[in-house]
């Protein structure tokens, strides 16, 4: 509780509460369209680019996402790199009412000759060759959503499959 706390009034200080929830419906709705806007618009105001380590700027990206999901834990549970399938995802929401949609995350980083569109494309693509769905299809969840975030420097891309 108290980290989720922590959470929620880190995230008030760079995004206002409304805008955290937007982006929580957004992704849990599958509207991958407003959750990159959200996102883009958060590390525009937000975020320096001295924040981002220069060898792994994948991990700020992915815990800043990981914190954000943190404060659905009454609805989702919220799991971090993990198999399932043939490999293992980055962040795998799974609904507690099998109804709700199930979400897998998997980020990128853009290689040096490669662009925002083809790192977000290749996330999707893993999300559905490896079969990350897998453990939520094992639970019974039939509404499945792939995320692939591609991220180089401020610059973000989302690319959605439904799985």
């Amino acid at each position: 509780m108290l980290y989720k706390q922590l959470i929620e009034r880190s995230f008030d200080q760079a995004l206002s509460y409304t805008g955290v929830k937007q982006m929580q419906y957004a992704l849990t709705q599958g509207e991958g369209d407003l959750f990159e806007e959200m996102i883009q618009k958060y590390l525009l105001n937000s975020m320096s680019m001295f924040d981002l380590p220069s060898d792994e700027p994948e991990k700020s990206y992915y815990l800043f996402v990981l914190g954000l999901l943190v404060t659905l834990s009454d609805v989702y549970e919220v799991i971090s790199n993990r198999e399932s399938g043939y490999g293992r995802y980055d962040i795998m929401l799974v609904p507690k009412d099998v109804k709700k949609r199930g979400i897998v995350i998997e980020f990128k980083r853009v290689a040096k000759k490669e662009s925002l569109e083809q790192a977000a494309e290749a996330a999707v693509e893993q999300i559905s060759e490896k079969q990350y769905a897998h453990e939520l299809k094992r639970r019974g969840i039939s509404t499945i959503t792939g995320f692939g975030i591609a991220f180089k420097g401020k610059e973000v891309l989302l690319k959605q499959i439904e799985l």
